[in-house]
């Protein structure tokens, strides 16, 4: 049975980290991946591993939004997540560079994810993109070709006040 659990936190890091692991995290009994979207506001490269220390056998990833959406409602300038157990593996790599090379970005983003894991036939894709960079459509593309065109890709474009980050991250949910 896979379970979910999503919550909206602000703060600076260790208090949104800590609030995230009384609130999702205690509603799933072992995240094996947890998502992230901070406000610029919550440095995420700050709050990624503040919450990763929470939990230590799940995936963290994470991308910068402008404003985000819970069932509670919408907000800026605060932390959304999501935290999902269930039997099944979690991968994650990041790129940097889209803007000036797209294949090396998203090559070095899949580095960390194997073509496939034993008892685990299913396979999906999830592509966090600064869209910005002007290789969105690109990235996705090259994703689709390096992983056989048989992962089903989804994805979204990371947002922030500083739009020059050209950072791809990807994670591969098998």
């Amino acid at each position: 049975m896979t379970r979910v659990a999503t919550s909206c936190v602000g703060g600076g890091p260790e208090e949104a980290a800590s609030a995230l692991a009384e609130k999702p995290f205690r509603a799933v009994s072992d995240p094996r991946l947890c998502v992230l979207f901070a406000s610029p506001t919550q440095r995420l490269e700050q709050l990624a591993p503040a919450v990763k220390a929470r939990v230590p056998g799940g995936t963290v990833l994470g991308a910068s939004t402008a404003g985000a959406f819970v069932a509670s409602g919408d907000t800026q300038g605060h932390c959304v997540a999501f935290a999902l157990d269930g039997d099944f593996e979690v991968r994650g790599g990041l790129g940097r560079g889209l803007a000036d090379d797209p294949q090396a970005a998203v090559a070095a983003a899949l580095e960390s994810v194997e073509p496939a894991i034993e008892g685990y036939p299913h396979r999906t894709g999830l592509l966090l993109l600064d869209t910005l960079s002007g290789n969105g459509e690109e990235a996705a593309l090259i994703a689709s070709a390096l992983l056989g065109g048989v992962v089903r890709l989804s994805g979204g474009a990371a947002g922030d006040d500083d739009m020059s980050s050209n950072v791809v991250s990807f994670y591969g949910v098998v």
